[in-house]
């Protein structure tokens, strides 16, 4: 059970820099990533893909 909870931290921190780095490196474009449905749909993606890229290292 502990290293389950281990697993999902780690898959956790790894989502949140994939998104941090695929958001802050976007050129200067520097409005709130939520301000429109686009934008909000792309962060959802890449949640999703860092997620997915998280879980394959972890196997």
């Amino acid at each position: 059970m502990g290293v389950m909870a281990v697993s999902l931290v780690a898959v956790s921190l790894v989502t949140e820099a994939f998104v941090a780095v695929v958001f802050e490196s976007g050129g200067g474009d520097r409005r709130h990533p939520a301000q429109t449905g686009l934008e909000a749909g792309e962060r959802e993606q890449a949640y999703n893909l860092g997620g997915t890229l998280a879980a394959i290292l972890m196997q």
